[in-house]
């Protein structure tokens, strides 16, 4: 035998066919106590009997001996399956009867109903206890007078148990048992024993000593059996039912008497009512008088539930005993109407049915008539023929069946073969009484007779059954299609059924708000919803509109109507090819029970809304007349049903209306328990009750003499209605908060934390629902609902709030907090209930400059000649920039600011008592932080702390506490450049890979979105806020200066020294001091080169004046130390340039000499600005360079300047005289530096032209008045530079890669790169100084302005071989006419290599009109490899020559002379001019040959 899984009676499409069998524990006093694993364990055994099948059923234990032979002579015999012509249903073992086991019994109201619907009530009712004997055995058959005694207290307790769960007027149960179980369980399976242990046959034997010893009452009492108690139970079962239907014969005996006939017609509900049994030793279960007919007062009306019994109620017949219940009338007295409307049609339900076949697996055997053609709605007189040929129904009933009674008759006659598995009697009853019913317009009956047809319909498809797995779609299958017909006709008439107690009648209604469970409402109610019988209706139409939508469902479980259906439809349990709720929420699994519910409706061609369709017409608003406990069974039955259908929005619907009703029943139910408590608390002190009541107003406290105590609120059920608030919310997108989950890790970086997210749902709807549970748990009271429900609102629904509702939910869950922790119950953690992004950003103050560290290396400190003046090759060094954007610098045991910036994005101020910092690695004490955050607002706050130990330091996060206590972690990772585009691109990705599905419903909801596309980002891949804590440094600040307010006032090219004291401040010494400094006039020329528009010679002049000419100098090789409180003196001096407008001097110290010695150490800068203010005073310009002949001294003294000019003998040793005496010793060596100088400020300044130590020393002064220009004139050496210096590139100032733009030739970049090494050599060679007269202030001149020429180049430049040419008369009076003269020629080689040269002599042309000297000179002769001289060239004609004019002279050694000397005859007076010229006559072979060189032109005047 299956033991499926049972749902909710209500719901229970075949419950009109089922047999109640109530089960209760009974408890006697004195006994042993019934335990509860004793209890459950044989309430089990009962419960597993779903159906018994008609073998089983015990029949005629109380009947005759002719009856038992077959013989009809008792009414009790007339459900037997024995009886001939009783029925043409099967045979009684083919019968099936289904069983019931309520766990409780109806409500009191519903005792109207007792005949209308029979199913309703427990027909049996056994009571379980534990034997005092524990069990029997075999040979212990008769009882003793003990156990007579106990039988006896046994029935009592059984009785008085009766009488306080039914009505005492109630007819039911027909059958009751007592069973006696052991009070232990048996070591061995009970199911164990076969159906032949002795414990089985002891059923019947114990009865009958019981019934032997004169005590017929105890008859009911049955005592367990240690073993086999399951078979024991089936048979207990079967005997049971068997005097049901026993009882059920004699109900139909008195119903067809004619006074039971005229009950049935009187009144529109007449229903059942018991009587005191008579001689029965126990407390009777009713005491109800017999007053007159109308005479009954209202009071006694609502206590008998309001049937009331008069003189001319039949009375039901038993055999041997006096009658028990009796037939009364019951609601509004008889006013036929007209005949109701057909019942509705299967072809309005669905397409025509195809014709069936063979092979259709539910087609009716052809003995009978087919139930489509029986004429159970229209009555067509056709149809009625054939049914009066075939089998009338007088062979069921022998009473009339005229009037209102006939039909009433036949319809409860359907009931009872419906409750025996006679359904083809039951059918055919039913089908009669509706048609009856409906002429007569008894709506109310041919509704419920209707009912009963569908019901009768689907027992008879289980019974032709075959188990094939088979399904049919719904529209294409005739037997639910007439089944939907019938249930769909009751639900109409059901819809026009009268009042049964209109305020018009004088027989008196049951109130059901009395005899329910709930209390009556705080208002007065309508009359119209009490005592009018309506809440019946109503009760009888929402639970048909529910069996209905459960027929439909389990069709569209079952994938159609089949087996499987029909097999679910009677088990009432759902096919296990339905696919299980998710309670786990997996998103996988929703799926895929949404598609498997796709499918079952495909196949059965069924929607889902369809099937809540029905659910829901039962939930409208005549539902409000019904008793708050049936309201609550309805929807729950409609959320169940919602639920399964994967119908959220639906079901979060009806789940608010059983919030509302669970909620009021539960506040009713508190406050009855409260009053009645305080009254019996009252009674027993013996204290007024009106003064009870009024200490009882808020339900705790009672008064008492000494002090008033408060007892603990019940806190049963708030779990459950939590929950369902929770179901709720879940459903319409409201994210409700739980205790004990603080959720302490949010990330700000994340791209879903750093935008808002959309809403989901409807957000009027949304914020109706919170302040309907926020009401709720106030009512109950449940203050920590009231604190998530609160706390909820404010963080899903703050948008959606106004200012006033966010401040009146703020108040109150500070309230509820309140109170619970002054009723010290127990609550974990508050959760997080701040919505979004609190903590926008978290950054680390920096140090102020005087206290930011350096690092450096200890290579640094060490002084180097190949470090000094080295230069970083790199304009922009990518390793200095890794160092700058480095980790953050801070110091041990200092103050360190964090900024943080916070937002409240609710609109009322937010309290944080507690701001603290998240770190990891090294300490980091943080001070807290109280402040109150403004409504709507965003704040940065400083936290202060310090880390005391030097170490790394990683910065998480805040950590923030509110003054409610709740609090959490905001985590905030770096986001990098790269992090955010990989998140960027897997979010788009996500994007795409989402609209490329479409999503209906809840599934469209961004938790189910982002909950299933969501990619993690691992833990590894965030970056935090990363610190250096390096150890305590020293402080030093400037006690003082030299300066007054920071100024200095020079001359261009003067210098200064200013005097800084400092003092070290901090308990470290200071070891270790470096100055650095900056200026205008750095910062500038810095820009023009990293402009890289400058071309090389200017670039390495802007160099050359940050480098060799700074602004500030400080020299000071002795180390410097200064002791904790100590100070120093620091002397810096700094030169005067034109355009410096301000500076910095850096002070860079630290302690670098600690005990734990690394290979680095850091430092600090203390920074003083300097403002300068610079005038210009002398100008230089014209610069010239003047070669200095032997034979031109006179005009070289001529050209030097004039003697009027007053000089100093004490600016300079020099005199005109010394440089005379320079003219006159000059030679082709020597070359003129001439410069002008104009003096351009308002005093007189003497100016002194030096050379450089290594040349001559020579110095020429001259006193500058203001506005005048002097020239200044002094004599240099001519220089050489060697070929490699010459062809060196121009010094690129620290810059690399430095590429022209425009293109030049090699012979112009070495001229290029010659002119600027000469330049340099000469810029080295001479200085220009400067005094004023009136004062000591004294500098120089810089003369790195002045450009050098070609000329110039020509004129400094020594040449490369030197050629001289000397005329030296034989005789000591001078050249004559006439007289030889020796032409003595010179060569001197000044390169670096030999040189062989070949020299000649020319004569040049004295005049212009001489032409023989106009005779073009031949040109130069090829070079040559030989010595063989040249062709001799023309000879002048009035010079005669004595030798060789041009000859090869011998190799010459680098700085080597040679001469070659020719005699000349001067023929004639005049002047005669001579030149010489030599040229290398072989050469290396790398080597390219120098140009043909001459010597200075010498003119020999002949007087």
């Amino acid at each position: 035998m299956s033991t499926p899984a049972p749902l909710s009676a209500l719901a229970d499409p075949m419950a009109l066919a089922r047999l109640q069998v109530l089960l209760v524990p009974v408890h006697r006093d004195g006994a042993e106590p019934l335990l509860e694993p004793v209890y459950e364990h044989w309430s089990q055994l009962f419960r597993n009997h779903h159906t018994l099948r008609g073998d089983e059923i015990v029949h005629g234990t109380q009947g005759s001996p002719a009856h038992r032979r077959g013989v009809p002579e008792s009414p009790r015999s007339r459900f037997l399956p024995s009886a001939p012509g009783s029925s043409i249903s099967r045979a009684a073992g083919a019968s099936t009867v289904q069983l019931a086991f309520p766990s409780q019994p109806p409500s009191k109201h519903l005792n109207a109903l007792s005949l209308l619907r029979m199913s309703a009530f427990p027909l049996v009712v056994i009571g379980i206890g534990v034997d005092d004997a524990n069990g029997y055995s075999v040979g212990n058959e008769t009882p003793t007078q003990d156990k007579t005694a106990a039988a006896q207290a046994w029935a009592q307790t059984f009785t008085q148990v009766l009488a306080g769960i039914m009505p005492p007027t109630s007819a039911f149960p027909l059958v009751k048992r007592l069973v006696l179980v052991p009070s232990q369980l048996s070591a061995a399976d009970p199911r164990s024993p076969g159906r032949d242990t002795p414990g089985a046959s002891s059923l019947g034997t114990q009865r009958a000593s019981i019934t032997r010893s004169g005590s017929p009452t105890f008859s009911f009492i049955r005592h367990a059996p240690s073993e086999g108690g399951d078979s024991w139970v089936t048979k207990l079962l079967g005997e049971a039912v068997g005097e049901v239907y026993g009882e059920l014969g004699e109900l139909v005996a008195s119903l067809e008497s004619q006074a039971g006939m005229k009950t049935l017609s009187s009144t529109l509900l007449p229903s059942l009512c018991g009587i005191p049994e008579q001689g029965n030793t126990a407390t009777p279960r009713s005491s109800i008088q017999s007053p007159t007919s109308g005479s009954a007062s209202p009071s006694h009306s609502r206590r008998s539930s309001g049937m009331i019994r008069t003189n001319s109620m039949p009375a039901v017949p038993t055999m041997t005993r006096h009658p028990s219940r009796t037939l009364t009338p019951g609601g509004r007295p008889i006013s036929v109407q007209g005949p109701s409307a057909p019942p509705i049609q299967s072809s309005t339900i669905s397409p025509a049915a195809p014709s069936p076949t063979s092979a259709n697996l539910f087609k009716r055997s052809s003995m009978l008539s087919s139930p489509f053609n029986r004429a159970s709605s229209a009555g067509t007189p056709a149809a009625s023929k054939e049914n009066k040929d075939s089998m009338s129904v007088t062979r069921l009933t022998s009473a009339p069946l005229t009037g209102i009674a006939g039909g009433r008759l036949l319809k409860l006659l359907g009931d009872m073969y419906l409750l025996t598995g006679k359904y083809n009697d039951a059918i055919m009853c039913y089908d009669e009484g509706a048609e009856k019913s409906r002429v007569v317009g008894d709506v109310l009956w041919e509704a419920l007779a209707r009912e009963g047809r569908a019901v009768a319909g689907i027992g008879e498809a289980w019974e032709g059954r075959d188990g094939s797995t088979h399904s049919t779609p719904f529209p294409s299958s005739p037997i639910p299609v007439e089944i939907l017909s019938h249930y769909l006709s009751a639900l109409a008439c059901l819809s026009r059924a009268p009042l049964p107690f209109p305020p018009s009648s004088t027989i008196l209604s049951p109130s059901p708000q009395r005899d329910s469970l709930s209390l009556p409402p705080p208002v007065a109610p309508s009359p119209t919803q009490v005592g009018t019988g309506e809440g019946l209706l109503a009760y009888l139409y929402s639970a048909l509109c529910i069996r209905i939508s459960h027929f439909v469902l389990t069709i569209f479980a079952a994938g159609g109507w089949g087996s499987i259906a029909v097999s679910s439809l009677i088990a009432h349990t759902l096919p296990r090819s339905f696919p299980p709720l998710v309670e786990d929420g997996n998103i996988r699994s929703l799926r895929t029970r949404h598609l498997a519910l796709a499918q079952l409706a495909a196949e059965s061609q069924l929607t889902r809304h369809s099937i809540l369709g029905h659910a829901e017409a039962g939930v409208a608003s005549f539902r409000k007349a019904m008793t708050k406990p049936e309201q609550l069974s309805v929807f729950v039955e409609v959320v169940r049903i919602a639920r399964w259908l994967e119908m959220g929005r639906k079901e979060a619907a009806a789940t608010r209306e059983v919030l509302k009703l669970v909620a009021a029943i539960v506040v009713e139910g508190r406050e009855e328990h409260r009053r009645l408590l305080s009254q019996t608390v009252a009674r027993a002190q013996g204290a007024d009750s009106s003064r009870m009541d009024g200490a009882a107003v808020y339900g705790l406290g009672v008064t008492i003499p000494a002090a008033v105590a408060r007892r603990k609120e019940t806190a049963d059920g708030n779990c459950g209605i939590a929950e369902l608030v929770e179901r709720i919310c879940a459903v319409l997108g409201v994210d409700v908060l739980s205790f004990g989950d603080p959720r302490k890790e949010y990330e700000v970086s994340r791209p879903r934390e750093n935008r808002d997210e959309p809403h989901f749902g409807w957000p009027e709807l949304q914020v109706e629902v919170i302040k309907e549970a926020i009401t709720i748990a106030e009512s109950l009271p449940d203050q920590l609902s009231v604190v998530r429900l609160c706390l909820s609102a404010l963080h899903s629904l703050h948008p959606y709030l106004n200012q006033s509702n966010q401040t009146q939910l703020s108040k109150l869950y500070v309230q509820a907090i309140a109170t619970l922790r002054r009723r010290a119950i127990e609550m974990g953690p508050l959760p997080w209930w701040i919505p979004g992004r609190m903590v926008l950003s978290v950054e680390i103050a920096s140090l102020t400059p005087n206290k930011v560290p350096f690092e450096h290396t200890r290579a640094e400190i060490v002084p180097t000649d190949k470090k000094k003046g080295a230069k970083d090759p790199f304009l922009y060094n990518p390793r200095l920039k890794a160092v700058e954007q480095g980790k953050t610098v801070l110091v041990a045991n200092e103050q360190v600011d964090v900024f943080v910036t916070l937002r409240n994005p609710l609109a009322v101020d937010l309290e944080i008592q507690d701001l603290s910092l998240l770190t990891s690695g090294s300490p980091f004490v943080t001070n807290p932080l109280p402040l109150v955050l403004p409504a709507l607002s965003v704040q940065t706050v400083r936290v202060t702390g310090n880390a005391p130990v030097p170490g790394a330091l990683q910065v998480r996060g805040v950590n923030i506490r509110l003054a409610d206590g709740s609090s959490a972690e905001f985590l905030v990772p770096i986001a990098d450049v790269s992090g955010k585009k990989s998140g960027s691109k897997r979010r788009s990705a996500a994007l795409a890979d989402l609209a490329k599905v479409k999503r209906q419903g809840l599934e469209a909801r961004r938790s189910v979105t982002l909950g299933t596309d969501a990619i993690p980002v691992s833990e590894d891949d965030r970056q935090w806020l990363e610190c250096t804590v390096v150890e305590e440094q020293p402080l030093l600040w400037i006690k003082k200066t030299s300066l007054n307010h920071g100024t200095v006032m020079l001359y261009d090219g003067e210098t200064s020294v200013i005097r800084i004291t400092v003092e070290n401040s901090s308990a470290v010494p200071v070891d270790f001091v470096k100055l650095s400094f900056e200026d205008s006039v750095t910062r500038e020329a810095q820009y023009l080169l990293s402009d890289g528009e400058q071309t090389p010679q200017k670039a390495y002049e802007l160099d050359y004046d940050i480098s060799k000419q700074p602004v500030f100098t400080w020299d000071n090789t002795a180390p410097l130390s200064i002791p904790p409180g100590g100070r120093a003196t620091l002397s810096v001096q700094v030169l005067g340039k034109v355009g410096c407008t301000d500076g910095t001097i850096h002070v860079n110290y630290g302690f670098v000499n600690r005990a734990e010695s690394s290979g680095t150490f850091y430092s600090r800068r203390l920074t003083y600005p300097v403002l300068f203010t610079v005038y210009r005073t002398l100008e230089c310009f014209a610069l010239d360079l003047a070669s200095m002949r032997s034979d031109s001294q006179a005009e070289a003294r001529q050209r030097l300047a004039n003697g009027t000019t007053p000089r100093s003998t004490k600016f300079a040793a020099s005199s005109d005289e010394e440089l005379k005496r320079a003219l006159a010793r000059g030679d082709d060596r020597s070359v003129l530096f001439c410069i002008n100088l104009r003096n351009v400020f308002s005093v007189p300044f003497e100016v002194a032209l030096a050379a450089a130590e290594s040349e001559s020393g020579s110095v020429v002064t001259r006193l500058v008045p203001p506005g005048a220009t002097e020239r200044l004139v002094l004599p240099i050496q001519r220089q050489s530079l060697s070929a490699e210096l010459r062809a060196q590139p121009i010094p690129s100032a620290g810059r690399q890669y430095v590429v022209d733009k425009k293109k030049k030739t090699a012979d112009e970049l070495a001229l290029e790169r010659e002119t600027f090494w000469y330049r340099e050599r000469l810029l080295e060679m001479v200085n220009v100084s400067w005094r004023e007269p009136s004062s000591l202030r004294a500098g120089r001149l810089s003369l790195r302005e002045q450009s050098l020429t070609t000329v110039h180049l020509d004129a400094l430049r020594l040449n490369e071989v030197a050629v001289s040419l000397s005329v030296i008369p034989r005789n000591n009076d001078g050249p004559r006419a006439m007289d030889f003269v020796d032409l003595h020629i010179t060569v001197t080689n000044h390169l670096e290599r030999s040189l062989r040269p070949y020299v000649r002599l020319e004569a040049l042309p004295t005049s212009s009109t001489d032409t023989s000297w106009s005779v073009p000179a031949p040109p130069p002769a090829p070079r040559r490899l030989s010595s063989l001289p040249a062709t001799p060239m023309p000879l002048p004609k009035t010079v005669a020559f004595d030798g060789v004019l041009a000859a090869t002279l011998p190799s010459l050694g680098p700085g080597d002379s040679a001469s070659h000397t020719v005699g000349a005859i001067l023929l004639a007076s005049g002047s005669y001019t001579f030149r010489a010229a030599a040229e290398e006559v072989s050469q290396a072979v790398a080597t390219a040959p120098p140009s043909i060189c001459f010597s200075p032109s010498v003119t020999v005047h002949i007087p």
